[in-house]
């Protein structure tokens, strides 16, 4: 379908006496085709305008079938191109004497079901409140009646020929969804959203704002209809949280400094790109699988954004499932970054208290070398295991004492220096550690 042209609709003279006349046509065709059942679905809607207003999804489908039958004599005055005067050959050239392609008749018709259709539930919904309102005034009324005084006060307005009036005009601006289509509009842009007009008849006028240009990321009607669950709140912090993720993805710079002329301009405009599809696929993920994820980052308030943007950094796209389970966020957003960036995201297997006895090492080289080799050792979730296991915490709780006293480390230190242990001299202590991790049991550690 073609884009949108932006602004108001383009209004066309004669469009609507083309439409019903090619719907008219269409509907005697099926009457004697093998497709008559169709027509019980549009049964007593014999004006076009009211196929829009009750059964969008079914335009599409006529809007096609015309086009199919576009050589047929009775059709082919509908599509005639303007210059060759024969039926047009696609979608994309223009049709005598509207001026539009086939494509931007479709879009019209989209447009306009989705006005109809919501304008429909709006008066409605106006006119019952309307009633409503009627109905309790009346009651009151009647009370009143019950009272000397009230019969009194309603003999002379009687008399004054007063009657309160409830008009459904009053009440449309109350309506959840007024100003729905206005806000829609510009997503309108496929053919396959023509059966979406329903559920999109659903969501309140500030959904529909929160949602913006990314509701047509819901494509089916059950995605759509987990779409319709989440509050308009929900979704605006769904969607930054969304951007946060999908910016530290790309390692897109956060800060508002502004760009340098050394920036790397393409670098950076392919990085947006990349980041605006992630977030598109991350706000779905988020309000589709991860709705328990958004709960808990809202509980963060707000150091809720610095946090997803450093967990994202290390988990990646697993970061939804450290974000659901409540020890594993914890120990990762409490464990300093230079240990971070050694063992990466197995710092979800690392309680805070563990990171506390590891940062009584003075000497942070040393601390990042044995963690290095310990991660090299073992598998992920061994290490994990080992970290997270309150019966090894001795274990660990002993390397502070061991390597603060009189353990003088320098990775390239000569290897027969007196006063000076070396990489080679730590990987044999860690011999000792590692098995006592691995057995469990707290062995006398050897330099």
């Amino acid at each position: 379908m073609a884009k949108p042209v932006a602004g108001r609709e383009r209004r066309i003279p004669n469009q609507r006496e083309r439409c019903q006349l090619g719907y008219n046509l269409l509907r005697e065709l099926l009457r004697r085709s093998d497709s008559a059942h169709l027509l019980d679905q549009l049964d007593g809607l014999d004006d076009v305008d009211d196929v829009l207003r009750f059964q969008p999804a079914f335009i599409p489908v006529l809007l096609n079938a015309a086009w199919e039958l576009r050589g047929e004599a009775k059709f082919a005055d509908l599509f005639l191109n303007a210059e060759t005067r024969q039926p047009v050959q696609t979608r994309d050239e223009p049709i005598h004497p509207c001026g539009r392609t086939f494509n931007e008749v479709m879009q019209s018709h989209l447009y306009g079901a989705a006005r109809l259709y919501f304008l429909r539930l709006e008066k409605d919904w106006a006119a019952a409140r309307a009633r409503e309102e009627q109905r309790r005034w009346k009651k009151a009324q009647d009370k009143k009646r019950g009272t000397l005084t009230g019969r009194l006060s309603e003999g002379i307005k009687e008399l004054a020929g007063k009657t309160k009036e409830f008009n459904a005009e009053d009440y449309r601006a109350d309506y959840e969804g007024f100003g729905l289509y206005e806000a829609i509009k510009p997503h309108l842009e496929h053919e396959w959203q023509f059966r979406l007009i329903p559920l999109y008849a659903r969501l309140s006028t500030r959904q529909a704002q929160a949602y913006d240009d990314l509701i047509q990321y819901f494509r089916t009607p059950k995605e759509m209809e987990a779409a319709l669950l989440v509050r308009s709140e929900d979704v605006s912090m769904a969607r930054g949280y969304a951007r946060i993720h999908a910016e530290a993805l790309q390692g897109i710079d956060s800060s508002n400094r502004r760009p340098s002329p050394t920036d790397d301009q393409v670098e950076i405009a392919a990085k947006r790109a990349a980041a605006l599809k992630d977030e598109r696929r991350v706000f779905d993920l988020l309000l589709t699988r991860h709705l328990d994820c958004l709960e808990v980052l809202k509980g963060m308030g707000n150091n809720a954004d610095s946090a997803l943007r450093r967990l994202t950094k290390i988990f990646r796209d697993d970061v939804w499932s450290v974000v659901r389970d409540e020890t594993q966020l914890r120990n990762a957003l409490n464990c300093p970054d230079y240990i971070v960036a050694v063992i990466g995201p197995s710092c979800r297997g690392m309680p805070p208290e563990i990171g506390t006895i590891l940062g009584q090492i003075q000497n942070r080289i040393l601390t990042r070398d044995l963690l290095t080799l310990a991660a090299e050792r073992f598998t992920r979730a061994d290490l994990e295991r080992y970290m997270s296991d309150p019966e090894r915490k001795p274990i660990w709780n002993q390397l502070p004492a061991k390597f603060n006293n009189n353990y003088n480390y320098q990775p390239d230190a000569p290897r027969e220096s007196s006063n000076a242990k070396n990489f080679e001299n730590l990987q044999m202590v860690c011999e000792g550690i590692f098995t006592s991790l691995t057995t469990g049991h707290v062995e006398k550690l050897k330099a």
